[in-house]
């Protein structure tokens, strides 16, 4: 099998909404899809919704990302999540942006910093402006970004 022609494998770094609150932005996702006629990220996924801590990643191993992210994960100390309407990213992505808790702002800047030491890890021009967020709509076309 030629490995040239097999996309690569890209991992985001998330961490799901815990109960009760997942339940009420599944709700948002369904409203959302059923303007759109798509299906809503919670299905396509079969995740619980969840927060973006990092864009997605390819070229790094699975076990490399596990243990970079795991000495950042080690401090995380619990926090809570306070979330602030709905804003599009482009017009092909609509969000919730997550305001961050000091908590939550540091552990989102330790990933970072172990992963930039990763001599695998690829700069991207907006890596400095990412927010936390949790996707409720996702590759929308233009007619169904207006719908939404």
């Amino acid at each position: 099998m030629d490995l040239s022609s097999v996309p690569p494998t890209k991992y985001l770094v998330v961490f799901r909404v815990p109960h009760p609150g997942n339940g009420k932005i599944c709700r948002v996702m369904d409203y959302i899809a059923h303007s759109t006629n798509k299906t809503p990220p919670h299905h396509k996924n079969w995740l619980a919704p969840y927060v973006t801590f990092h864009r997605p990643l390819s070229g790094i191993s699975e076990e490399k990302l596990m243990e970079s992210i795991g000495g950042a994960t080690l401090k995380m100390k619990q926090t809570r999540l306070v979330l602030h309407g709905l804003i599009a990213f482009g017009s092909r992505y609509i969000v919730i942006p997550v305001l961050a808790t000091e908590d939550a702002a540091l552990l989102w800047v330790q990933i970072r910093m172990y992963l930039s030491h990763l001599p695998e890890y690829v700069r991207d021009k907006h890596d400095g402006d990412n927010i936390l967020h949790i996707t409720v709509a996702e590759k929308l076309s233009a007619s169904e970004f207006a719908a939404a």
